[in-house]
């Protein structure tokens, strides 16, 4: 089981390199924080695409959104950054999450392999 980061779901939709190894990985089963859901309904918008093509893509791929908690938020102010790592909002999001659920993330962005986690970080690329 693997929790997405938004970087995974635009992969796929953008059919960007690393969007075939993310489907055969969430294919193995998938779920998605509604903050990091709302990240990619966002930025969907800001290309002008339409919402609904992402709702198509999580009915079609079985990817499941599990609410983001109080203790989450809690949690994502204790993870490690470093020098040349910023975590956005939305990938503190993703990370507490995938640590309070101890199931491994996948995502697109390299830098996070880098961190020092209790959890797996697969990358799609």
């Amino acid at each position: 089981m693997f929790l997405l980061d938004s970087s995974v779901i635009l992969a796929c939709l953008d059919n960007e390199d690393g969007a075939r190894k993310a489907l055969s990985l969430i294919e193995e089963g998938a779920i998605i924080s509604t903050v990091n859901y709302t990240e990619v309904i966002h930025k969907l918008r800001q290309r002008r695409i339409s919402p609904t093509r992402v709702g198509s893509f999580f009915v079609k791929t079985n990817i499941e959104q599990i609410s983001y908690t109080p203790k989450q938020a809690s949690e994502s102010l204790k993870l490690p950054i470093g020098r040349d790592i910023q975590l956005s909002l939305a990938d503190r999001a993703c990370l507490a999450t995938a640590i309070s659920l101890g199931c491994s993330v996948l995502t697109a962005d390299r830098a996070w392999a880098e961190l020092k986690l209790p959890i797996k970080v697969e990358l799609i690329r």
